[in-house]
């Protein structure tokens, strides 16, 4: 459904899974992979995230194509991003969305740390986040109001988090 591509300008440009409905109907989301990359699954939430909630979901490439094969390539790739680079890619992300598709931008952070969801709040407006396996106390995530789910099915994950991202981006 979906399909890769470039957002960002020159040579800072990055890649990304881009999945929307046309017209640019729906509210964005910011979708985070975490250590495994950006899997079949991710690309599969981000389909299901348009097609059954109509949100236009963006999932910035971390890796720049790479994905790792096992956890410990994982945590090799995920130990030799630059902090830097990667601000630059989720700044630039959320301004795609933002600026391109709809003005209202979610966030959902699968790398149970949300240190990237709370980096993506801090370099702009966020409506909303989702995280997973979060610890500490919520608030130190963002100011947005946020939604841990920690210990859930999919399918309860998956209704929490479609009507939470409802409820705040609608």
């Amino acid at each position: 459904m979906g399909e890769v591509i470039r957002f960002g300008g020159g040579r800072g440009a990055a890649t990304g899974y881009f999945s929307a409905t046309l017209p640019r109907a729906g509210p964005g989301v910011l979708v985070l992979h975490g250590a495994p990359g950006m899997t079949a699954e991710v690309m599969a939430l981000a389909d299901r995230l348009t097609s059954d909630e109509r949100f236009s979901v963006l999932v910035p490439d971390l890796y720049a194509g790479a994905v790792p094969c096992d956890p410990a390539e994982a945590d090799r790739l995920e130990a030799g991003l630059d902090p830097r680079r990667v601000s630059a890619i989720l700044r630039d992300a959320a301004e795609h969305l933002t600026l391109n598709w709809h003005p209202r931008l979610g966030v959902v952070d699968l790398s149970a740390r949300a240190s990237r969801a709370r980096e993506v709040a801090q370099a702009g407006t966020v409506e909303t986040i989702v995280v997973f396996d979060v610890p500490g106390p919520e608030q130190e995530v963002s100011d947005a109001p946020v939604l841990v789910l920690a210990d859930e099915t999919p399918a309860s994950a998956w209704r929490q988090m479609t009507d939470f991202l409802r409820h705040y981006l609608s």
